[in-house]
């Protein structure tokens, strides 16, 4: 992609990620902001690990223990605004206490599941 496109995909996502954001504290309402996301945000190879659910436990040089996002590496422009999205959540859970999840899905194949199309 050019930088054109980069530029737009990042002040489109994320700009509109915090205008969301800002327009719930305006709004001063009980909201929670359920976040359809990416597994994009871990990158396309494999951490080597388990993908821990919410926040990694961790434990500082220092010997305190902490949670923290797990590290995200994105492989595109794409992904990256996904990881900025995230960073925004907890900025405005932590300072305003704005109530959010962010579900990270996989790729979803096709339209119907032997269950879905049977409706």
């Amino acid at each position: 992609k050019n930088s054109k496109t980069k530029r737009y995909t990042v002040n489109n996502n994320v700009g509109g990620t915090n205008n969301l954001l800002a327009a719930i504290v305006d709004s001063e309402l009980d909201i929670h902001l359920i976040h359809l996301g990416t597994m994009g945000v871990y990158g396309y190879g494999t951490s080597g690990g388990e993908i821990p659910e919410g926040y990694l436990k961790v434990t500082l040089p220092d010997g305190k223990d902490k949670e923290i996002l797990h590290p995200a590496y994105p492989g595109s422009v794409y992904h990256t605004t996904k990881c900025l999205d995230a960073l925004l959540f907890q900025f405005y859970n932590k300072n305003d206490q704005i109530r959010a999840t962010d579900l990270h899905q996989g790729i979803v194949w096709g339209t119907n599941t032997p269950q879905t199309i049977k409706d």
